[in-house]
């Protein structure tokens, strides 16, 4: 049980947790965002498995790092627009919209993975970025 304390008080465990949690708590804020704007997006989780997978495509076919991190951003920028498309001029329901953008874009991803790399049974890895320099 003093093990379990010592991990949840140690700051290496709090500095890991918020570097893993990130990209889900900029999520957060772009639809707490959304929210106050009377807008619902529960597309959310699939406007990111899009941009995450276009992004991956693109880093992995040859671009760069930041050239893939532009991908991913048009890529989300892309069905967020889907999303404003389908619910204001259309007037679809925000729920519905969200919903079918999460499943389109989840099944689609895995349908494009597959296409792209038929002979692959194993999730391939990228090789990480270098770090930034620290100033002191």
């Amino acid at each position: 049980m003093s093990e379990l304390v010592d991990i949840l008080l140690s700051a290496s465990f709090w500095a890991a947790a918020i570097r893993i949690s990130s990209p889900l708590i900029f999520a957060a804020m772009g639809e707490l965002i959304c929210e106050r704007a009377s807008v619902l997006n529960l597309g959310i989780e699939g406007i990111m498995v899009a941009g995450a997978f276009a992004g991956w495509m693109a880093v992995y076919s040859g671009m760069g790092l930041w050239p893939g991190v532009g991908v991913a951003l048009l890529m989300g920028m892309a069905f967020g627009a889907l999303h404003a498309t389908l619910t204001v001029p259309f007037g679809l329901s925000q729920h519905v919209v969200g919903l079918g953008i999460t499943l389109l874009v989840t099944s689609a991803t895995y349908y494009a993975y597959r296409l792209a790399l038929p002979q692959v049974s194993f999730p391939l890895r990228l090789k990480p970025s270098t770090p930034w320099p620290c100033r002191s």
